[in-house]
């Protein structure tokens, strides 16, 4: 756990965040274009050598906002951006997502709540 922590802390050191260290409650606080859920990450995949890897997480508990069941998200790993996440397969995360214009789903370090 506390190498996960340690990790985000430094992918967030690494990115520039307006709120580097957000709680849970700054998450649920935050405008209505921000949905809070937790969920376990089944997959972490790369379809295309190439291009980014998709990131699939069955939703567990919607905390805020309207959440699929399965939230999918495009190129939002640590090794894609310096803001990414290092997601783990199996793993259970709360997280905040935001839908980019295409409709999308997106995170990034600056929307996982500290621990």
């Amino acid at each position: 756990m506390a190498a996960v922590l340690a990790a985000q802390t430094l992918a967030v050191q690494a990115c520039s965040c307006p709120d580097p260290h957000p709680t849970l409650d700054d998450l649920i606080e935050s405008g209505p274009e921000v949905a809070v859920f937790s969920g376990r990450v089944v997959s972490v995949i790369s379809p295309d050598p190439k291009g980014p890897t998709v990131t699939r997480t069955a939703v567990d508990d919607v905390i805020k906002g309207d959440v699929p069941r399965v939230v999918e998200m495009t190129g939002v790993t640590a090794r894609e951006d310096r803001c990414g996440v290092d997601f783990r397969v199996g793993e259970v995360r709360t997280l905040a997502a935001t839908k980019r214009a295409d409709g999308r789903w997106f995170t990034n370090a600056c929307l996982v709540p500290r621990l």
